[in-house]
C-alpha cells in the first residue's frame, strides 16, 4: 500500500492509522494509539479553480475524438473531445469511456473531515425526518 501524504503506520503495530474527525488526529483502529498531525502535514495550498480547470481540459479527454466498443452490440462508437459517456448510435445502449490509469488527474491534496460518522449520520436522520412531515 503506498503512504503519501497523511497515511501513516502506527507506531505500535504496524497497521494503517485513519482519521477520526472528533480528536483531529490519526488513530490506528487495530490497537487505538492516536498520533497528532504536525503543523507541516496540515498545510494547504489554495488552486485556482479556473487555470486548474483549463489544465484539465489539456488532458487525455481534449486530445480529440476517442473510439470505444459498444458492449451490447459490438459497434464503434465515437466519443467527441472531453466526453466520456454517450449512447450507442447503433442500439442507444450507455457506453462509457474507459479512461488509461495513468491519465487520471490526482488530487494534490484532501482536506479531512471535521464532523465524524456518527454526528453527520444524526445530522442526516434529523434532516431526513424533517423532510418526511
Amino acid at each position: 500500500m503506498e503512504t503519501r501524504g497523511v497515511q501513516q503506520r502506527c507506531e505500535n503495530c504496524g497497521a494503517m492509522l485513519a482519521w477520526h474527525p472528533e480528536s483531529q488526529s490519526l488513530r490506528c483502529d487495530a490497537c487505538g494509539a492516536v498520533g497528532p498531525l504536525s503543523a507541516a502535514d496540515r498545510t494547504i495550498h489554495e488552486q485556482e479553480l479556473a487555470r486548474g480547470l483549463a489544465e484539465a481540459r489539456r488532458g487525455s479527454l481534449a486530445q480529440g475524438t476517442q473510439t470505444a466498443r459498444c458492449t451490447e452490440c459490438g459497434a464503434s462508437v465515437e466519443f467527441p473531445p472531453g466526453t466520456t459517456a454517450t449512447r450507442c448510435s447503433f442500439c442507444d445502449a450507455p457506453t462509457v469511456l474507459v479512461s488509461d490509469p495513468q491519465a487520471r488527474f490526482l488530487p494534490q491534496a484532501v482536506i479531512p473531515f471535521g464532523v465524524g460518522k456518527d454526528a453527520a449520520l444524526a445530522q442526516f436522520q434529523k434532516y431526513a425526518k424533517h423532510r418526511l412531515k
